[in-house]
């Protein structure tokens, strides 16, 4: 008699265990599915000429002057935010036909002016396409509260 109640316990238990189990497993996958759901992966954004966000306003001027070819990038802060100037700036032109086999990367000290009221970038690249230039400009914009950091396509 007890040893086939303990059989049955046993049973119970392990019956109890696997119903467990499987909602513990059911939870796990709602959870990642809104995880998913939030995070939702999405083609990266076309590379635009000018750019603005909450934070930030991207101007982009191409150069006229067909002997000396390129681009003035100038970023400044809006709705209250400013450039950050402690944060790592950082240009890259990606590599293609304009630029070469190798992105050209301009850092803060590239700048031809780096304050809080603006960050303002020339590039300079060789005209022997037609083709536009791209680039990505990974930057931070501050607040009285808070800092948010960027990366943003551009292209020229």
């Amino acid at each position: 008699m007890f040893g086939r109640m303990n059989r049955q316990n046993g049973y119970d238990r392990e019956v109890n265990r696997k119903v467990t189990m499987k909602r513990n497993l059911k939870t796990e996958h709602l959870i990642l599915i809104v995880m998913l759901s939030a995070f939702s992966c999405t083609a990266p954004s076309a590379a635009k000429a000018d750019a603005s966000g909450s934070t930030y306003e991207i101007k982009i001027t191409p150069s006229s002057d067909p002997k000396n070819p390129g681009a003035i990038i100038k970023a400044t802060g809006k709705g209250g935010f400013h450039c950050n100037t402690l944060y790592p700036w950082k240009l890259t032109v990606k590599p293609g036909p304009v630029t070469g086999p190798k992105p050209t990367i301009l850092k803060k000290k590239d700048a031809q002016k780096f304050a809080k009221d603006a960050v303002i970038f020339k590039v300079s690249h060789k005209p022997n396409t037609a083709k536009k230039a791209t680039a990505d400009l990974k930057f931070s914009m501050c607040n009285d509260k808070q800092c948010v950091m960027e990366t943003v396509p551009l292209s020229w």
